[in-house]
């Protein structure tokens, strides 16, 4: 797994007009859709909800998702997730 600093250097190798497309996941609930469906949609950076932040404190927030992504404090480290599960 590599981190944001690497990731934003992997992304300086991609040409800068590409648009950036994520996998969206719904899951699935009945018989033809047991395993959910997936789609191709549009990367976007909007944030939906965020729990847990403490204005006065300058760390990152334990947890915020976007509508494509997921960041979470897991004990002493920090994930982001691009593409969101079972949406």
């Amino acid at each position: 797994m590599i981190d944001v600093e690497g990731l934003i250097e992997w992304l300086q190798t991609m040409p800068p007009k590409a648009k950036v497309k994520v996998l969206e996941h719904f899951g699935g609930g009945g018989y033809y859709t047991q395993g959910g469906e997936c789609y191709v949609a549009d990367f976007t950076t909007k944030i939906d909800h965020q729990q847990w932040k403490d204005e006065g404190d300058a760390s990152p927030p334990e947890y915020i998702y976007g509508d494509h992504f997921e960041l979470c404090k897991l004990g002493d480290e920090l994930i982001l997730q691009i593409g969101v599960n079972n949406k």
